[in-house]
């Protein structure tokens, strides 16, 4: 029984896990709040690869409303104002806002 339910588990968050795009060693251009919807606007130097829901590719939104929104909207800015060409790795949730896909992560290379 313990089985069938690690079973289940792993096939109910599995898809969903890497759901999205994926900007991968990209920089980051703008970093635009957008405090009407609680979100940030981030523009990188490539579109997104892999499934995505977005139109609009190479942005992305940070929902601020969280911690760990506040903090990859963080990494972004900070990895924006470093000035050397700092690059991320960013995954998308697969979820959309109008065009624009939503964060899951952001990682610093």
């Amino acid at each position: 029984m313990k089985k069938l339910i690690a079973i289940l588990a792993t096939l109910m968050i599995a898809p969903t896990a890497f759901a999205g795009g994926t900007w991968t060693a990209v920089t980051v251009g703008t970093v635009t709040g957008l405090t009407s919807n609680g979100y940030i606007q981030v523009s990188f130097s490539a579109n997104s690869t892999g499934t995505t829901c977005a139109t609009t590719r190479n942005y992305a939104l940070i929902d601020i409303s969280t911690s760990v929104g506040l903090y990859n909207a963080a990494l972004a800015q900070t990895a924006k104002l470093s000035g050397s060409g700092q690059t991320v790795t960013v995954q998308g949730t697969g979820t959309c806002v109008g065009a624009i896909e939503t964060v899951s992560y952001v990682t610093e290379n």
